[in-house]
């Protein structure tokens, strides 16, 4: 019997996930991300391989940052569709980084969505403050982290870009 993932120390777990020649099926709606570049930034390795694994089944290519330094390096140099940010982390949070991504002309109109288990008002607050376009709660459910990768992308290829409150109800909506 295979041990639950969940249940194990993130030093544990393996580099790949154990089947990663088996990829999840696409999912039946039109969640298809076919060559979008998101950069997840995520410190807890159990929550990286289940959101790469997410988001690679639907074709996104994924970059990963373990902290919000190495999100203000890596988005600094590359070239990103969205950026979907844990906020505790060590190093750098997610809210000071996102405040370090926005004072740059090249990233400010790139979609930042925030990743928490921490639901408080006052924390979406603090996302919206810093210019994060929109909040998931963590455990994040297939069906919202693609309706909000939808909703962003749709806005950033209309030239929407920026942080959006009418986005802000949308994913408010979506839980």
């Amino acid at each position: 019997m295979e041990p639950c993932l969940l249940s194990m120390d993130s030093n544990m777990l393996p580099d790949k996930p154990r089947n990663a020649h088996h990829a999840l099926p696409r999912s039946n709606d039109d969640a298809c991300l076919d060559g979008v570049h998101i950069l997840l930034v995520e410190d807890n390795r159990v929550n990286q391989l289940v959101l790469m694994e997410m988001l690679v089944a639907e074709g996104a290519k994924v970059e990963l940052a373990n902290d919000g330094r190495e999100a203000i390096e890596k988005a600094t140099t590359g070239h990103y569709d969205l950026v979907l940010m844990d906020l505790q982390m060590p190093c750098m949070g997610g809210v000071e980084a996102t405040l370090h991504l926005r004072r740059q002309s090249k990233l400010d109109q790139v979609p930042i969505v925030a990743l928490t288990g921490n639901i408080d008002p006052s924390a979406q607050k603090e996302c919206e403050a810093a210019g994060m376009n929109g909040f998931l709660p963590k455990p994040i459910s297939p069906s919202q982290l693609y309706a909000a990768l939808r909703y962003f992308l749709g806005q950033r290829r209309k030239g929407a870009g920026g942080r959006n409150d009418t986005a802000d109800r949308h994913l408010e909506s979506d839980r």
